[in-house]
């Protein structure tokens, strides 16, 4: 297990990824460090929401933001608390598997209904 600021760190990096806005100086070097971090530690959480092995800005927006915000857009099908105790599955196994199962669930069904209209 490694520091828990290095993962604080990778969350805020996810976190500002997220956000879709213009980056640019302490922004910039928190997500630069981020993604350096994410791809020595391979955090699980967040790998575990890609295809791409190495990630960077464009693989976290298009690969793992979306899972994450499909519980937001379609919360009738699962609880948005289930991200936070997702990303707080740090030793228990089972738990970390069953919110991962439900997140990609939610995430097919929201590309499903996207195909639909």
């Amino acid at each position: 297990m490694y520091a828990c600021n290095d993962y604080l760190l990778q969350l805020a990096g996810l976190a500002s990824i997220s956000d879709m806005m213009i980056v640019k100086g302490q922004t910039r070097a928190l997500i630069q460090n981020a993604l350096r971090l994410m791809n020595q530690t391979h955090e699980k959480h967040i790998f575990s929401l890609a295809t791409d092995r190495e990630l960077n800005e464009t693989s976290i927006g298009f690969q793992v933001v979306p899972k994450l915000n499909a519980i937001g857009r379609l919360s009738n099908l699962a609880n948005a608390n289930n991200v936070v105790r997702y990303f707080l599955a740090q030793d228990d196994e089972s738990i970390f598997s069953r919110l991962h199962r439900s997140i990609r669930f939610v995430n097919n069904y929201r590309i499903r209904c996207k195909k639909q209209l």
